[in-house]
């Protein structure tokens, strides 16, 4: 399983302006100087979606696609749509963000 998600590239779901506007701030305050948000952090912030511990690690599984523990911007971003998707009963996985259309 880990082998066949090293090294997926992760881009950033398509995102309506108040969206991405407010997953910016959300990740300037959580990044550290490299960029990146590391993993005990990001559960943190993740957990206060109320999803099971369960589908929060298929979450980052998805968005951890190089397994380095920590995630960038643009897996931030998708770690986001994913949660959205999930808290509407919506499957949660980066396929489905990637059939979504572009906000107008």
């Amino acid at each position: 399983k880990e082998g066949a998600r090293k090294g997926r590239m992760v881009s950033r779901p398509p995102l309506s302006p108040n969206e991405a506007q407010l997953y910016r701030k959300w990740f300037a305050e959580l990044a550290g100087p490299d960029a990146r948000i590391p993993g005990k952090q990001a559960a943190t912030f993740l957990a206060k979606s109320s999803l099971p511990n369960p589908q929060l690690r298929s979450i980052w599984d998805e968005c951890d696609t190089a397994c380095t523990g920590s995630i960038d911007e643009g897996a931030f971003y998708l770690a986001m749509r994913l949660i959205s998707l999930a808290q509407n009963n919506q499957t949660p996985t980066a396929a489905f963000c990637a059939t979504l259309p572009a906000p107008p």
